[in-house]
């Protein structure tokens, strides 16, 4: 058996090396692959939308990754892992952009820009504490949970948004929001509970997760089937005119 020392011990459960000293959070991350599949398997007889199956294979990805990391912790598979979940983000909020611009990339770029902008503000604020190196996670009261807070702000935004707009959507992203806020409480706390809880609550990070990406895949097959809808209306009264 290859030799995995040194490895990387970020959470509770893990006592030593081993592929399987962490099994609750390396099987916890079927929730992503899970998620993906529902979604897909329930939109796949629609319309085809390339936005979306990305979106289903980059979950995928997520859980695929993180098993990676939680089996064999290297400084590899860490980056596959915080690769993946960022892969996602990304695409899904230039996404969502891009839906509430009415598709048009001009302004989807525009927004997107405002964005990072607001990212690299957010960065100066906050000093180290969201581009922390991810393998001294532990060593920071947030057990290295902060590096998701700008993803957070951003479902906060949106779901601010698409309520303000009375979008059928809204109640997906407000869902999400929820269950985000409650897994990054379970991931911060990991380490903080050992003692009494000796697996931790990592594991619970990862399902509370698989389901909320699941919603959120969820909010944009519908935001999206909307726009389209509205799309082809909007031919329809032209056509009539």
């Amino acid at each position: 058996m290859p030799d995995f020392s040194p490895y990387i011990d970020l959470y509770c459960e893990r006592t030593a090396a081993g592929v399987m000293n962490e099994p609750l959070n390396a099987i916890s991350n079927a929730s992503f692959v899970l998620a993906a599949w529902w979604n897909w398997r329930l939109h796949r007889a629609q319309e085809s939308l390339v936005g979306f199956s990305t979106l289903c294979v980059l979950a995928s990805l997520i859980g695929i990754g993180s098993f990676a990391f939680h089996t064999v912790p290297n400084t590899a598979t860490q980056w596959l892992d915080v690769g993946a979940i960022w892969g996602f983000v990304v695409t899904l909020v230039v996404l969502l952009v891009h839906l509430a611009t009415g598709f048009r990339w001009r302004y989807t770029g525009f927004f997107i820009i405002i964005g990072v902008g607001a990212l690299i503000l957010l960065y100066e604020v906050t000093g180290d504490a969201l581009t922390a190196n991810p393998s001294n996670a532990n060593t920071d009261a947030f057990n290295g949970s902060l590096q998701y807070l700008p993803a957070f702000l951003a479902l906060l935004v949106f779901s601010g948004l698409v309520s303000f707009y009375q979008h059928p959507a809204a109640r997906n992203l407000w869902w999400a929001a929820a269950l985000f806020s409650i897994a990054l409480l379970f991931r911060t706390v990991d380490r903080s509970v050992c003692s009494t809880v000796p697996v931790g609550t990592h594991f619970l990070w990862h399902l509370l997760m698989g389901v909320t990406v699941g919603v959120l895949l969820r909010g944009y097959r519908v935001a999206s089937a909307r726009s389209q809808q509205a799309e082809c209306y909007g031919d329809d009264e032209t056509q009539r005119q």
